[in-house]
């Protein structure tokens, strides 16, 4: 799914509501922040002696639902798929 068709599937949605997809190559998390704009975070999946995700800056985590709330900049409880 391109980055347009996502947009258009959370513009209307709540705050902190994600979805994650492929675009070619690259993974995304796409979500609504609190001011109701629709961001796209890149991804990759890696693994050091486990599964680790990171967005290529400073957020990196072993856990997924973590990785969702630090790039979302929110907590998990607000993390909502979808």
């Amino acid at each position: 799914m391109d980055l347009i068709t996502s947009e258009k599937l959370l513009e209307k949605e709540a705050p902190f509501v994600y979805m994650m997809h492929q675009v070619d190559h690259q993974l995304y998390i796409s979500y609504v922040n609190k001011k109701q704009t629709v961001y796209h975070v890149p991804f990759t999946i890696g693994f050091q002696g486990k599964l680790i995700y990171r967005n290529g800056w400073a957020i990196i985590s072993d856990e997924l639902d973590d990785f969702i709330a630090l790039a979302m900049h929110t907590n998990k409880a607000s993390c909502k798929p979808l």
